[in-house]
């Protein structure tokens, strides 16, 4: 089909940068751009065989300097009175600084896009660096409460009982009962600093155990019954995210101690279908209106829980409703796995 065959105006032959005969000389497919090419045609046939007008469709030109233009075509059978296709006639809007512009912030929102993948990656580094760093911090004061501060304590106990022992009046015994029983809480304190600081079960344990082990630790001292829940197959987290999701549960149980005013929890650990780790902690507790946000008397800890979990590229959820309780869950990758 040529496009001598046609009436062109002056409008389109500027739009294509030629000549109106030179134009007259080109075929339609000489005009179109290769890859439109194969629709335009079935376009064609269509009007041919008696089909309704082809509005508002897109389409590549090429102009006579080679740049390809963009155009919004509509297109319509003439035919004539027995029905038979006579001619086409078609209107054609430019919109080629419309799609170079939508091309350009394509481009641009690709760039952020890639920009922000970066800046997640970076930030999910640097946390683990932090984590791990923190978590060595902990074991390295852990360790100087443990084999410098306890091991000065006992001395000062140990003393103490001679000094008991060889007192002669009885108000230096009671000095010294008085000194023994401060040297024992003493030394209690920094156990449980120490242990709340580094727990051993992170370094010898995997996460269900741990939670298990956190389970019977707030019992003790709490007086809130914890059950843990798992699924056949526990999972296993990486170091970094194993010490966040042990942290993340001992943080929302003790916020169930201080504000659900119950006796009992379930902890539930598992996997989701995606392969993502679930720490999930549930009370029957008072709760509160989470579609509110969270409570004026919530710890700081559960948006600290918040932004560590998403910087993992993980999430962190709260649902909860006034008398019917809080369920926590937070949603981990299973980075490194390996068994802890």
């Amino acid at each position: 089909m040529r496009a001598s065959r046609a009436r062109i105006n002056a409008v389109f032959c500027r739009f294509l940068g030629y000549s109106k005969q030179e134009l007259l000389g080109k075929t339609v497919r000489d005009i179109t751009h290769p890859d439109d090419w194969d629709a335009s045609l079935k376009r064609l046939r269509q009007l041919r065989s008696g089909g309704d007008p082809i509005r508002l469709f897109e389409k590549r030109f090429r102009h006579k300097s080679g740049r390809t233009l963009w155009a919004d075509v509509s297109v319509r059978m003439v035919c004539d009175e027995r029905g038979s296709p006579r001619y086409t006639v078609g209107h054609i809007v430019d919109i080629t600084a419309r799609k170079r512009l939508e091309e350009s912030l394509a481009k641009a929102n690709d760039e952020l896009e890639q920009k922000v993948k970066e800046r997640t990656a970076r930030l999910r580094k640097l946390t683990e660096e932090l984590t791990r760093a923190e978590h060595q911090e902990r074991s390295r004061i852990a360790d100087i409460l443990h084999e410098q501060l306890q091991q000065h304590l006992c001395g000062v106990k140990f003393r103490a009982c001679h000094l008991k022992e060889d007192s002669s009046t009885p108000a230096m015994i009671g000095w010294a009962d008085r000194l023994v029983k401060d040297m024992d809480d003493a030394i209690h304190v920094t156990r449980t600093l120490t242990t709340d600081l580094h727990p051993p079960v992170l370094s010898h344990l995997g996460v269900r155990d741990a939670i298990e082990w956190l389970a019977t630790e707030v019992m003790g001292k709490m007086a809130l019954s914890v059950t843990v829940r798992t699924d056949r197959r526990a999972p296993m987290l990486s170091g970094e995210v194993k010490v966040f999701a042990f942290e993340a549960a001992r943080e929302l149980l003790l916020n169930v101690a201080k504000h659900a005013k119950v006796k009992t929890a379930v902890v539930r650990l598992g996997s989701t279908a995606k392969g993502l780790v679930r720490v999930q902690v549930k009370d029957a507790g008072v709760g509160f209106d989470s579609k509110a946000g969270l409570p004026a008397n919530s710890h700081f800890g559960l948006f600290r829980i918040q932004e560590r979990a998403e910087s993992f590229g993980g999430r962190f959820e709260v649902v909860s409703q006034p008398g019917k309780g809080t369920c926590a869950t937070l949603i981990l990758p299973r980075k490194d796995i390996h068994s802890a």
